[in-house]
């Protein structure tokens, strides 16, 4: 068992030894769970990815719009000074050839 002298040294030594554990344990836990860590990980619209960025609202619901009609799910939002047409990933590929089309850069 600890065998704690009766010096003042002694008498001081453990519990300053042991705040100092506990607050570098409260120190750790506090910086691996803060919220600007998963800030930077979040995704601020969830699991969809920009497919085109536009100027106007008009153009990017114009081309949400044709990519619902063929089937795509699509949705808009505005990102700063731009319109931006999300798509979820999967249909990246299928997105990108209406894309091509409407933009006329068939090949």
């Amino acid at each position: 068992m600890l065998h704690i002298g009766d010096s003042l040294l002694d008498f001081a030594l453990l519990p300053a030894v042991l705040v100092a554990a506990i607050g570098g344990l409260a120190l750790i836990l506090r910086w691996s769970s803060s919220p600007a860590k998963r800030a930077s990980i979040a995704q601020p619209y969830g699991l969809l990815v920009p497919l085109a960025t536009y100027p106007h609202e008009r153009e990017a619901e114009a081309v949400a719009h044709t990519l619902r009609v063929e089937g795509i799910r699509a949705t808009t939002a505005v990102r700063g000074a731009e319109f931006v047409v999300f798509i979820w990933p999967a249909q990246r590929p299928l997105a990108e050839q209406v894309l091509a089309q409407l933009h006329g850069d068939v090949s």
